[in-house]
């Protein structure tokens, strides 16, 4: 059986951002679950089994946002009206992401991902297998347990996202959607520093898999501390 390094072991996980413009409440117009045709935009999210958070992307379909002086440059985002087909998504992902991750490595990787949202197209895995990355195939519903990233981070950012947006209406109703764009963007960033800084988080859920709960305690503690006091009236919606 071959065996790999941390470096050279990844996960990939992807979460998707609902918009409901025809909601009464204003608060429930961007949701984390929701239809299809709603869909707003996706997260990608990827690491590494020694703790290595690799930078997010965030597609939107949408108007293209002017990018102000200063924007977070940690943060991959692609916007385009009609916005991404899996593979399109796919492929950007790799190119931007994952490529410049292998660039200059030796040997072969291993990417661990589940079965939807293209993750099995033909051309995304041979995309890989040209690249020397073999894909790891988690079966439907074991995701929780098995993808690192399904089992500690995705679930705290999406509440994490949730929170932010109910502080965000709490306060105003929002611009258009190029500004929503940018404000996830922003929220993504602030996730992503969190972390960079927390590689210990990522490499537990990879490795050891012990003390999941803790650490998710944790993670949801660093993004809170990032918020002020306005935010800590929202940290009774985290749940870990």
């Amino acid at each position: 059986m071959r065996s790999y390094q941390p470096l050279s072991v990844g996960c990939m996980d992807e979460l998707s951002v609902f918009l409901d413009l025809g909601a009464t409440d204003s608060s429930r117009t961007l949701q984390l679950f929701g239809r299809i045709e709603n869909r707003w935009c996706d997260v990608m999210l990827s690491g590494l089994a020694d703790g290595t958070f690799l930078k997010p992307a965030l597609f939107v379909r949408g108007p293209e946002p002017r990018l102000p002086h200063g924007f977070p440059d940690n943060v991959l985002l692609e916007v385009q009206p009609a916005g991404f087909t899996d593979q399109q998504r796919l492929q950007l992902w790799f190119n931007k992401v994952w490529q410049p991750h292998l660039d200059g490595r030796p040997g072969s990787s291993l990417l661990l991902m589940d079965k939807h949202r293209g993750h099995e197209g033909a051309e995304f895995c041979t995309t890989l297998g040209v690249n020397s990355t073999l894909s790891a195939i988690i079966p439907i519903g074991c995701s929780a347990h098995l993808q690192p990233l399904d089992a500690c981070i995705t679930p705290v950012l999406r509440e994490f996202f949730q929170a932010r947006w109910s502080q965000l209406m709490s306060r105003e109703q929002g611009g258009g959607l190029g500004d929503l764009a940018l404000t996830l963007t922003c929220w993504l960033s602030e996730a992503a520093s969190t972390l960079e800084r927390l590689p210990h988080i990522l490499r537990s859920s990879s490795q050891k898999r012990e003390g999941l709960g803790e650490m998710m305690t944790a993670l949801v503690e660093s993004l809170i501390g990032q918020q002020g006091e306005p935010m800590e009236e929202e940290a009774g919606h985290v749940e870990v």
